[in-house]
């Protein structure tokens, strides 16, 4: 158990928290995204949580499938940037910041998921336009975290909303090679 504790990344914030928005130019003022974030379960806070995090590690682990794997990690990324909204709500940005950015790291290993599907020749279109969708969401809720936290965390929330930023940027050309339509 020591390991995955030592594993993850250690914050500590002590600066007041910034009144101005990130990247708010991605979501735009069209109003939310229409994209439900499932229940995330018990918080990184909870003395359980590193039951949850092996039990997650395995279940990816013994996923052969590689379009469930995919819609898993899609899942997790989900469940991950509702975390870490709940974490900066409650003023828990040391646990809030390595949740916001786990989160975008299986974002887009969902997507290089997807990727990969697709080179088989697997019709992966819906997936993608969850993907876009999901990222423009994990942007807005990204850039609704970026007023709660502390100054000296925008550079990992900035980070994070990079990674939102290239997996929309790389879904919405996709789709629209195959000229679909695409989320907004």
């Amino acid at each position: 158990t020591s390991t995955l504790r030592t594993a993850t990344p250690q914050y500590s914030f002590s600066t007041p928290p910034v009144t101005e928005v990130l990247g708010q130019e991605a979501t735009g003022s069209a109003g939310p995204v229409q994209y439900y974030l499932p229940h995330y379960g018990i918080l990184p806070t909870h003395p359980l949580w590193i039951v949850k995090a092996v039990r997650d590690r395995l279940w990816l682990a013994l996923t052969i499938n590689d379009l469930k794997r995919a819609n898993l990690l899609l899942l997790l990324a989900d469940k991950r940037i509702g975390m870490a909204n709940e974490l900066f709500s409650t003023d828990k940005a040391e646990e809030g910041v390595p949740a916001a950015y786990k989160a975008e790291q299986y974002l887009e290993a969902a997507f290089k998921e997807e990727e990969d599907i697709a080179k088989n020749g697997v019709d992966t279109t819906d997936l993608l336009t969850r993907l876009a969708l999901a990222s423009l969401k994990h942007r807005e809720v990204l850039n609704g975290i970026s007023v709660k936290a502390p100054d000296d965390a925008r550079p990992h929330i900035t980070e994070a909303l990079n990674i939102t930023r290239s997996v929309y940027e790389r879904a919405k050309a996709r789709l629209g090679e195959r000229s679909r339509p695409i989320p907004q």
